[in-house]
């Protein structure tokens, strides 16, 4: 406490006037405590079906639209990493990156639909995103509209688990992915990488296209690619450790 300040949770004095809900949470980190419901966990592991696609965009959106049918601020995707892991525990991954200045989403879709077989959970972190993206997709492209919308009903989050079901005070105020990881998975980190984060994503992918410089671009690609690579690696790493509980 500084001048009368709280700065920290640990300086709440007792008698300080909270909600029920403000005071379970100073408490909660606090006393640095760890609650974590396997059966709830278990429960929602059982959902889901092998081969699970472990699945991330990149996107960009544009206060001014610069693809043809896009509304402003749209997310329209340029890149995805997924993971593919078998009932057996072989795992592979597939990518997909624009690199050039053209409207990315039709190709970007028919790679998409070479990788995600016909069945399978795609497990993403936070679906909301990836959900909408893959309906923008469909509404763009008619053509594969059918399929595209039977992935997004695929989706699963793995976000519900540590909102409801595994609580740890070292996560913070965040359920992130980038919040998470550090604790369930520490040999695995974004602090390494030059791409550490969506926005930082958008503003690189950006330069890339435009970039002349061949050794340049290379090396602005090759920076988002650990990017999204990492974030379905972590996702599968953390999938391993929910079901060792």
């Amino acid at each position: 406490m500084q001048d009368g300040c709280i700065l920290y949770l640990a300086d709440v004095p007792a008698d300080y006037p909270l909600t029920a809900a403000q005071r379970a949470f100073v408490d909660f980190h606090v006393r640095k405590q760890i609650q974590i419901d396997r059966a709830a966990i278990q429960q929602a592991l059982a959902e889901l079906q092998f081969p699970l696609y472990f699945f991330d965009f990149e996107t960009i959106d544009h206060a001014v639209p610069a693809f043809d049918g896009c509304n402003p601020y749209q997310q329209v995707p340029f890149q995805y990493s997924c993971h593919i892991l078998s009932e057996e525990g072989t795992l592979t991954h597939c990518e997909y990156l624009h690199t050039d200045a053209g409207d990315p989403r039709r190709p970007l879709a028919e790679s998409l639909l070479t990788h995600i077989g016909e069945s399978g959970s795609l497990i993403a972190y936070n679906i909301h995103l990836e959900r909408g993206v893959l309906h923008h997709l469909a509404d763009h492209l008619p053509d594969y509209a059918e399929r595209l919308r039977a992935i997004a009903n695929r989706l699963w989050d793995q976000l519900p688990i540590f909102r409801q079901h595994y609580r740890d005070y070292r996560f913070g105020k965040s359920n992130s992915l980038k919040s998470v990881l550090p604790v369930i998975a520490p040999h695995l980190s974004y602090a390494l990488l030059d791409v550490s984060n969506g926005t930082q994503a958008q503003v690189v992918w950006e330069a890339m296209i435009r970039q002349g410089d061949t050794a340049v671009k290379q090396q602005r690609m090759e920076r988002l690619r650990e990017y999204c690579h990492l974030d379905t690696l972590a996702m599968v790493e953390i999938h391993h450790n929910l079901t060792r509980l």
